[in-house]
């Protein structure tokens, strides 16, 4: 699927995605994909604790965990028609980056 944003943010998005996955051992592509259809009963035993967009990364390696297939289809993705992502600075890009080793420590070191 192509991706209708700047390089950078293309780019800092795949570097992203490499990283949580190679860390949390998650095998899907697009972790950070917020279009997810999900059975209500997959979520019963599933307790998130991320207030941030780690929860994505969060959710994804706990079903995974339980032993649920996570199956993708791809999206389009629209290029932006107005404002600016507050993500994509470096500030929040480095909270983000603290959050999941954060999360990376509860979820696959203390489990």
């Amino acid at each position: 699927m192509v991706r209708r944003d700047p390089m950078h943010r293309v780019w800092i998005g795949g570097a992203y995605n490499l990283c949580a996955r190679a860390l949390f051992r998650i095998r899907i592509r697009d972790i950070d994909c917020d279009f997810r259809l999900i059975r209500r009963k997959l979520l019963d035993d599933i307790v998130l604790t991320s207030t941030s967009g780690t929860i994505c990364v969060e959710l994804v390696r706990k079903l995974e965990r339980a032993g649920w297939e996570v199956e993708e289809a791809g999206v389009r993705h629209y290029e932006r028609r107005h404002g600016r992502s507050q993500f994509f600075r470096l500030r929040p890009l480095l909270v983000t980056f603290g959050q999941l080793l954060q999360l990376w420590v509860r979820v696959m070191v203390v489990r």
